[in-house]
């Protein structure tokens, strides 16, 4: 959700209008490269599977919750993309709203073009005195960020304005996604949640905006660069790793994703082993803020949990929380 509310600022930032989204391509380009590594390099692929299988809980999007005495609850792993594919999800849910008394999501009950919201977050992204790209001591890599950034519609001049920590978020969307939702696109939780509230379902954010932008602002500055240079070196790749990131999901097994990343070079040139620390910096710490308020609505039953894939599975996942929490969880699909 709180990307979406960034990609809403720059939106507003650079008058980019739903007319102007209507006109770019409803698909973004990309390649699975998980699927051509498993033609040209068997093993490599296999030790890639082997790797996210090693992950607890790795594969499934919907689980369902149980616990003597209580009607079940579910937990569903969402992914926050425009993708047709993605969103065909929200349509295979339709049976669990109908069992459910409460939705609870990151955010709720948060419109993207509300402008409380952008303010609140353009507040804390935005200082016209920073010089953000020009302090970047690698020339060739400032010319890279202003390509990546020129792709997304960001002049230097806006991108030099930005915190790091705007800057990562707004790379790791590529331009076709960025332009798609900035031109009112509804993403797969924005789905959910509208459907839920057509059938009256109660609502509940798990976590608030402020403790999102909290959570990203605080990532040291090392993380971030280091997810800037990976993510600005992408290049033509940069769609690619986006469509690999929605065929694992579209597999029900994200974690995937997550050890070809960390394995290195499977997307070209760039390793994205600090894009996966910057994620698993944010979710694992996340994940037991929203166990934590989860578990006293799973206690009444009727729950549907619906949070980004890739805080279920691991250890310090979402699965495993609620099963040491006295529960089971077992995968429906």
């Amino acid at each position: 959700m709180l990307r979406t509310i960034c990609l809403a600022i720059v939106a507003s930032l650079l008058a980019l209008s739903p007319a102007h989204a209507q006109q770019v391509p409803p698909d973004c380009k990309g390649s699975d490269l998980l699927a051509q590594l498993k033609v040209q390099d068997a093993a490599r692929h296999a030790e890639i599977l082997k790797a996210a299988g090693a992950v607890p809980n790795n594969q499934g999007l919907l689980w369902r919750i149980e616990k003597k005495g209580l009607s079940p609850s579910y937990l569903f792993g969402t992914m926050h993309v425009t993708d047709r594919r993605v969103l065909a999800h929200g349509e295979r849910l339709a049976s669990t709203l109908s069992q459910i008394r409460v939705l609870a999501v990151e955010i709720a009950s948060l419109a993207p073009e509300s402008a409380a919201a952008t303010n609140a977050i353009a507040t804390r992204a935005i200082d016209p005195s920073l010089k953000s790209i020009s302090a970047i001591d690698d020339p060739a890599l400032q010319i890279k960020l202003v390509a990546a950034l020129g792709e997304r519609g960001i002049p230097r001049a806006a991108g030099e304005t930005f915190k790091p920590w705007f800057i990562a978020m707004l790379l790791s969307v590529p331009g076709c996604e960025m332009k798609r939702q900035a031109g009112k696109a509804v993403v797969l939780d924005r789905l959910i949640e509208t459907r839920a509230a057509s059938l009256g379902r109660r609502i509940v954010g798990l976590e608030t905006l402020e403790e999102q932008i909290n959570a990203i602002a605080a990532l040291p500055d090392q993380t971030v660069n280091s997810m800037i240079r990976q993510m600005a070196s992408l290049g033509t790749v940069r769609d690619d790793v986006f469509e690999t990131l929605i065929a694992t999901y579209l597999d029900g097994n994200v974690s995937r994703f997550m050890a070809a990343s960390r394995k290195g070079g499977i997307f070209g040139t760039a390793d994205l082993e600090g894009m996966a620390a910057f994620q698993s910096m944010l979710i694992d710490k996340r994940n037991a803020v929203m166990s934590n308020r989860a578990l006293p609505l799973l206690a009444k039953g009727e729950v549907l949990i619906a949070v980004g894939a890739l805080h279920l599975p691991g250890d310090s996942g979402l699965v495993n929380l609620f099963r040491k929490a006295g529960y089971q969880v077992t995968p429906v699909w």
